[in-house]
């Protein structure tokens, strides 16, 4: 089949797109196919119940959502730090005393 005739389903868009370098779950793709979703996926044809999607509309919606990176770091320089309050970290077993059995 030529890549003029292929289409996708919901079940095999996302495995297309994370072959052309888009990483995204089929759980993800599939809320995004949502009508609620803020962008969602356009549908080019319906086959019977099922939406369908060419490879060109998909890196198109896919290239839409890429987003540059809001925090560029220079190389070198420490992550900024965490504010709130710290994590309690879990106690060794053996830090609890001998009295705790």
């Amino acid at each position: 089949m030529s890549d003029a005739l292929k289409a996708y389903t919901r079940r095999t868009a996302p495995e297309f797109l994370t072959q052309q370098g888009y990483p995204i779950g089929q759980r993800q793709f599939i809320k995004a196919c949502l009508p609620s979703s803020p962008d969602p996926v356009p549908v080019d044809y319906w086959f019977g119940e099922r939406a369908m999607y060419k490879p060109e509309t998909l890196i198109a919606w896919a290239q839409m959502r890429v987003k540059a990176n809001r925090n560029p770091r220079k190389p070198g320089t420490p992550a900024p730090r965490r504010r709130g309050r710290p994590r309690k970290l879990p106690v060794p077993v053996d830090h609890i005393g001998p009295d705790a059995a």
